[in-house]
């Protein structure tokens, strides 16, 4: 069988999506090498794959790259230069026969380029420059919003982006292209039938529906008081939690009255002391069980990262999108374009305690979100999963590989 090298960023939302499809690999028989950061060693050996540390430890705040998406490719292009010579001289000595990389590793797809490795990208993000009209205005507002605060990043970029075309031989990067890295296959973790016009993403472009949710802390949480009960969870995910502590104060006026128990998970945010007093109908946590939280929820109010939308969807519960990045901004205009939920835009300053609580009752009372929500769910599970990646896989290794 192969031996396969697999680039991804030290990041949940882009290493669960993995987890899966890289545990089959093994299973059929591929030697598999995973390279990410250190925190992520444990669920990665989980999948019988061998873990690598980077030579060089990722050094940059995840927080600080969802912030700007101009200033976050900076980020990733002064990271390639850095780890780039140790890459090659350890892939040479492993001497995979194909790559696997996340779309935002530049580091993987230039690797690839450079030893003529056969290469597939794994994206967990989907593709905004496919996006239908209804995309272009709110997206290319986001946009120069972005650019203007992120304008200083843009010379640095453009400088390290002639180096690494005059260096290695790649072509110049422009910015969206450091965010696709583009393979001969390209495998993205949802359905056609949830993704903005899918049909322009080429023949290239393989989506396989969301993997199964990975396995989880098994922590006590007190899931008997969640019976027979409304349920709202809310949570802004991993990354941009740490700095929430007057949404969480809102979220509290807001549902507080409310007859319902409220789960909020503040992940990142850790001094849990500073929310008292906290209203008798919450249940505050650092870390929830999302995954099995799924089959209580009425309504999730999230950040609208591509793992939690995909997990309300599979599960059919109605979203409220509060997007902290271009990207869940992209994902929070298709929840609402294809009827599963709603959006309040942070930039647009359209959050409050009256807006949240008009958007939860709306979700909550209206009831052709499910009929929406039904229809996704049945595009997942129609989408093939890893099976049918495995299939392309197998294709591809057939034409590429000799």
């Amino acid at each position: 069988m192969a031996k396969l090298i697999f680039f991804n960023l030290p990041a949940y939302g882009h290493i669960n999506p993995t987890l899966e499809l890289v545990s089959t690999l093994v299973q059929s028989g591929e030697e598999v090498f995973y390279y990410a950061g250190e925190d992520f060693q444990e669920v990665i050996e989980g999948t019988s794959a061998s873990f690598r540390a980077y030579p060089i430890k990722f050094p940059y705040s995840l927080i600080t790259i969802s912030e700007n998406i101009f200033r976050s490719a900076l980020m990733l292009m002064r990271y390639t230069h850095e780890v780039l010579p140790l890459l090659l001289e350890e892939v040479k000595q492993i001497a995979p026969d194909y790559i696997m990389h996340d779309s935002l590793c530049i580091w993987g797809k230039v690797v690839a380029r450079q030893l003529r490795i056969p290469a597939i990208t794994s994206s967990a993000i989907m593709h905004p420059a496919v996006a239908g009209s209804g995309y272009k205005w709110p997206l290319a507002n986001l946009m120069w919003r972005m650019l203007w605060k992120g304008k200083a990043a843009l010379i640095p970029y453009f400088y390290l982006g002639y180096k690494l075309s005059r260096n290695y031989s790649m072509p110049f990067y422009s910015i969206p292209q450091a965010y696709i890295n583009r393979g001969i296959l390209n495998i993205c973790y949802t359905s056609t039938h949830f993704h903005p016009s899918a049909q322009g993403l080429g023949k290239d472009y393989l989506l396989i529906g969301p993997p199964a949710s990975p396995a989880i802390d098994a922590s006590p949480f007190p899931f008997e008081k969640l019976q027979n009960r409304t349920v709202i969870y809310i949570s802004l995910g991993t990354v941009v939690s740490a700095g929430q502590i007057e949404f969480y104060r809102m979220c509290f006026e807001a549902f507080q009255e409310m007859d319902a128990i409220i789960i909020l998970s503040t992940a990142a945010f850790k001094e849990l002391d500073q929310l008292a007093p906290v209203p008798e109908n919450f249940i505050v946590r650092s870390f929830a069980p999302q995954p099995l939280l799924m089959p209580y929820l009425d309504v999730f109010v999230s950040h609208g990262g591509m793992n939690s939308i995909h997990d309300a969807m599979a599960h059919e519960v109605p979203l409220l999108i509060i997007p902290q990045t271009f990207e869940q901004t992209l994902n929070g205009l298709r929840i609402e374009e294809v009827g599963a939920g709603l959006m309040l835009r942070p930039e647009k300053v359209q959050i409050s305690t009256q807006t949240m609580q008009e958007a939860v009752t709306d979700l909550l009372t209206d009831k052709t979100y499910h009929h929406h929500l039904a229809s996704i769910k049945a595009s997942f599970d129609q989408a093939g999963g890893v099976d049918k990646a495995m299939e392309h896989i197998a294709v591809f290794k057939r034409e590429n590989l000799g």
